[in-house]
């Protein structure tokens, strides 16, 4: 899946605050309040800090402009946008979350979509980041995995 055509709509608001620490009680609803599974769960599974912002899943992918991409993110509003009608897997939901837990922290200045990718295989625990390209050894990938755990706390 390319990410590199992923719109990210973003605001001047900002919601700054501290990342939730790994394995906390992070919850995602729905726009109706309802506790939005699977990917409640799969926040409790990721190995990462999570936002620190309350966050809404809906499958309003006009939000997420043309051409329409399968995930996108509203980080000042904490709105995840997920297309319900393709396959959405934990990877490419942990790297919706990384675009929030960016905009909180001030990681990089332009949402990058390889920062996001590192996030979301750090986040699965795997050997390897698999996007952008990304050619690390699997020494070196969890080493990058540590550093940006301890840079996102």
């Amino acid at each position: 899946m390319g990410r590199q055509g992923a719109v990210f709509l973003l605001t001047l608001v900002a919601l700054v605050g501290p990342a939730t620490s790994v394995g906390a009680k992070a919850v995602i609803r729905t726009p109706e309040g309802q506790v939005a599974q699977p990917y409640t769960g799969w926040m409790a599974r990721s190995k990462m800090p999570l936002p620190a912002s309350p966050l809404t899943i809906d499958n309003d992918m006009a939000a997420c402009g043309e051409p329409s991409p399968p995930a996108c993110v509203q980080t000042s509003y904490g709105f995840v946008h997920m297309n319900q009608d393709m396959e959405i897997n934990r990877f490419d939901f942990y790297h919706e979350l990384a675009h929030m837990v960016d905009f909180e922290k001030h990681i990089t200045r332009s949402l990058s979509e390889g920062w996001a990718d590192l996030y979301a295989s750090c986040s699965l625990n795997a050997k390897r980041n698999p996007g952008y390209g990304d050619t690390a050894s699997d020494k070196g990938h969890r080493r990058k995995c540590k550093r940006l755990k301890n840079l996102v706390r």
